[in-house]
């Protein structure tokens, strides 16, 4: 079997040029020609190729048409996606689990903290006095509230921060640079 494309070839000059009557010999392969046509019709009915509109139609009007298409599909199939996609980031949500998350953080370690405390003192046999124990429980809840803010601050922070990365279309920013 030959590999090459059966042409009639016309001499001009005695350079010989291939005729145009077979695309690159792809007429050749049964069928092919009915494939092609069912696939051009299909695209020109899809709105994708802009077909013969294009005789008598300058550059930017042609380009102006494609660039149309192409919002017109990025509309259609994309645009309900990228949207949905901005209103679950930013619906709060996240930023709300991030805060309830830094909360319970501070409240898990500060009840840690306070029952280690109080292992401490039983095993080595230490009794407070109640005004030591009072002043022990407020000197504890004033560095839980301010340990809270600070946490929830934090968080909300780095949640606003996350939801920007996310919209702009950037990863999300690496620890340590």
């Amino acid at each position: 079997m030959s590999m090459f494309v059966k042409t009639k070839n016309k001499s001009k000059g005695g350079v010989s040029i291939p005729s145009n009557e077979s695309s690159a010999g792809l007429s050749d392969i049964p069928g092919q020609d009915q494939r092609i046509a069912d696939r051009k019709a299909q695209l020109q009915k899809d709105g994708v190729l802009i077909g013969d509109s294009m005789a008598g139609k300058s550059y930017d009007t042609i380009n102006a048409e494609i660039k149309r298409r192409q919002w017109d599909e990025f509309e259609k199939n994309d645009m309900p996606y990228i949207l949905n996609y901005a209103d679950t980031i930013t619906s709060g949500e996240y930023t709300e689990r991030a805060v309830d998350q830094a909360r319970e953080g501070v409240d898990r370690g500060f009840n840690l903290a306070q029952q280690s405390q109080q292992m401490r003192d039983t095993g080595m046999g230490i009794g407070l006095s109640d005004m030591q124990k009072t002043d022990r429980a407020s000197d504890m809840s004033r560095n839980k509230t301010a340990a809270l803010i600070d946490a929830e601050n934090n968080a909300r922070l780095a949640a606003t921060d996350r939801e920007n990365a996310l919209l702009a279309g950037s990863m999300l920013p690496k620890a340590g640079g």
